[in-house]
């Protein structure tokens, strides 16, 4: 569909009204396997297909197609390192699939992004984590009141 015509097709995680979890890893387990329910072929979506939108074709899909979404000279390092020895995650015969398939976001240990290391062993380095959490609790009752007693959205569950 949109694939064929050349729209680029990415995959991220826009707000928990979409996404509970905001877990770009999940969404890209998912819409492989969707995928291969949807289009009743079990060879569409592949792992590397996957990977490949959930990196190269997600970089076009926000413009930025000529600087990220590549290990390559004169690209962003942008570059995650992912733990993959775990039990979950063996035996690992293809790379792609353990990665799409087995592998979570908590097996991401460390996140480079234009050269900068954002996360070590999972710990971040640039952001002081209790005082974010401090922060939303300061702005929450600001937040509901705004509704003037409702929830801001309303959502089916």
């Amino acid at each position: 569909a949109l694939r064929d015509i050349g729209v680029p097709v990415g995959l991220a995680t826009d707000g928990a009204a979409s996404n509970n979890s905001l877990d770009v890893w999940e969404s890209m387990a998912l819409t492989s396997l969707i995928q291969k329910s949807t289009e009743g072929d079990p060879r569409w979506l592949t792992s590397r297909q996957a990977l490949h939108h959930a990196t190269v074709q997600s970089a076009r899909a926000v413009g930025l197609g000529d600087a990220v979404g590549r290990i390559a000279p004169g690209w962003r390092a942008d570059l995650i390192l992912v733990d993959l020895t775990g039990p979950h995650t063996q035996p690992v015969h293809d790379l792609a699939a353990t990665l799409v398939h087995s592998a979570r976001s908590a097996d991401v240990r460390t996140t480079i992004v234009d050269g900068r290391v954002l996360m070590r062993d999972r710990e971040l380095l640039t952001v002081d984590v209790p005082e974010v959490v401090r922060e939303l609790g300061e702005r929450l009752p600001a937040l509901t009141d705004r509704g003037h007693g409702r929830r801001i959205q309303e959502y089916d569950t």
